[in-house]
């Protein structure tokens, strides 16, 4: 019974090692003539050293520059996400959607102060008053046209 415990014990280890035995490295080869290249093996001598390090796979569209000396090695890269035109627009439209709630948004609360303004308006007789308040609508009008 002991052995048969160490050996699922070991197939286990084993299977949860099998994700990092998996990753392989990527290099990007840049040639003289600015042509780019990816590949699993080191770049040729003749091939000028690598310029760019990517990021981990994320939703950004272009690699992270990093600086590479002269003398070290090519820099291992990894595959870097591109988003579908499908995603792009989705996300344009909700930004465009988000956009358009905070300019309602803006408008109504000026608006609503507006109103409330106007009535004081209607309810105070004092010139001194009105002036003031008259003075205020003015600058929450203004404010509209910034929303």
């Amino acid at each position: 019974m002991s052995l048969h415990r160490h050996i699922m014990q070991l197939a286990l280890g084993l299977f949860l090692l099998l994700p990092f035995a998996a990753q392989a490295e990527i290099f990007k080869c840049v040639a003289e003539d600015k042509q780019i290249t990816f590949s699993q093996t080191p770049c040729p001598q003749k091939v000028t050293k690598p310029t760019t390090k990517a990021a981990p796979v994320t939703d950004r569209e272009e690699p992270v520059p990093v600086n590479n000396e002269a003398d070290s090695a090519p820099a291992p890269i990894v595959a870097v996400a591109r988003l579908s035109p499908e995603v792009k627009r989705a996300r344009e439209r909700a930004a465009q959607a988000d956009e358009e709630q905070q300019r309602r948004q803006c408008e109504a609360r000026l608006h609503a102060q507006i109103n409330n303004i106007n009535a004081q308006m209607s309810n105070d007789s004092s010139t001194r008053r009105a002036t003031a308040l008259k003075k205020k609508r003015g600058t929450l009008e203004s404010q509209l046209s910034d929303c």
